[in-house]
């Protein structure tokens, strides 16, 4: 009886390994076959990635697709897959050579118009139909995250010198919102970007003036005649952005007047935003 037990004991073991063994065999087998679907038929691979919610998945068939194509689409997403992976390094890389492409102005265009025909929230509009804020706003994180902000210049001027509508007020945001940096550290950076003269179009100006100067050309289009709903919040929600920048940088440099002027501000302009939507 004894022996008996023992023998199913043995047997019970031996199917155990054969059925691991298939198993592993099995796994191997569908991860070649997946390999190898990467490289031969990335857009069917590029279903799968997405059903499965693979972000490595879909960014190795975007990578082939871009390789065998050149799309700027698929550089774009490329850029998005690292953005939602936070692989600054490689995203860094990607906006770097969709900003060099002959039509990339005319890209960041089409993008918005489709976007504005799939939008489902007014409230999504500034995040998801100004293409060219987005890529430029995405390569000031970049370079932040990967410790290329000691030339203060560099950071805010995004590509040959322009700034994105936001540019400056996403670096602040940065600073704010960097946890590794103490409050004294903060201090620094905002006074060492307040002290730097910045290039815009082809002339230097001073972080207070380039703000100042925005806030007035955003107000100056806003009260345009014929301005679309779009373009209305997106104006409205740069100008919102860039009044929340004055106030974090009058509140570092210890300026609390200023501060408490630009809070308001902030509070009448976000106001108008939401009775946008």
């Amino acid at each position: 009886m004894t022996e008996t037990k023992e023998n199913e004991t043995l047997d019970l073991k031996r199917v155990a390994k054969i059925a691991l063994k298939t198993l592993l065999n099995l796994f191997i087998g569908i991860m070649f076959a997946l390999m190898v679907l990467f490289f031969v038929a990335p857009s069917f691979s590029l279903k799968v990635s997405k059903t499965f919610g693979s972000l490595k998945g879909q960014e190795v068939c975007y990578e082939r697709l871009y390789t065998q194509s050149g799309n700027i689409t698929d550089l774009y997403n490329l850029i998005v897959i690292n953005d939602q992976q936070n692989d600054y390094e490689n995203e860094f890389a990607y906006i770097n050579q969709i900003i060099k492409k002959s039509n990339y102005k005319e890209f960041c265009e089409q993008m918005d118009k489709a976007s504005l025909t799939e939008v489902k929230s007014k409230e999504l509009i500034p995040y998801s139909c100004d293409t060219n804020a987005y890529i430029r706003n995405q390569k000031v994180e970049c370079m932040y995250r990967l410790g290329e902000d000691q030339t203060i210049e560099v950071v805010v001027q995004t590509a040959a010198g322009e700034l994105s509508d936001v540019s400056l007020a996403v670096y602040a945001d940065l600073i704010n919102e960097d946890k590794s940096l103490t409050e004294n550290q903060k201090t620094e950076k905002i006074v060492e970007l307040m002290s730097k003269q910045i290039s815009v179009g082809g002339s230097f100006a001073g972080t207070d003036v380039i703000l100042e100067n925005r806030i007035n050309d955003l107000k100056a289009e806003l009260a345009k005649e014929g301005l679309t709903e779009s373009r209305k919040i997106i104006l409205q929600h740069s100008l919102v952005r860039i009044y929340r920048a004055e106030y974090l940088i009058n509140v570092y440099l210890d300026n609390s007047a200023e501060a408490e002027n630009y809070k308001t501000l902030y509070n009448q302009e976000y106001a108008k935003l939401v009775a946008m939507y």
